[in-house]
């Protein structure tokens, strides 16, 4: 509904958050783009289920888990390719 405060924001809010952190630390380690955009995308996935399963009270949610991390790895695989697009483009741009 994109209401702010919302338990859907909460989720997505902490998703972000935790996919962020978990990026950040395998950036200082020296992981690449692929390997950092999976890891983001399964943390987010874990904790936005783990949001929604305290607040709905079930741990029924958790049966939809393997779909987002399958939907989650395809567009973390997309993103990353988008992402070296755009480097390669911009490597292009300021060379010349």
């Amino acid at each position: 509904m994109g209401r702010i405060m919302s338990p859907t924001f909460w989720m997505g809010f902490f998703g972000s958050i935790g996919a962020a952190l978990v990026e950040r630390a395998l950036y200082r380690l020296r992981f690449g783009y692929l390997g950092m955009s999976l890891a983001g995308s399964t943390v987010n996935n874990i904790l936005q289920m783990l949001f929604g399963a305290v607040l709905i009270k079930s741990k029924g949610i958790f049966f939809l888990l393997p779909m987002f991390l399958i939907m989650g790895s395809i567009s973390a695989v997309a993103n990353v390719y988008i992402a070296k697009a755009y480097e390669k483009f911009w490597e292009v741009r300021t060379k010349t």
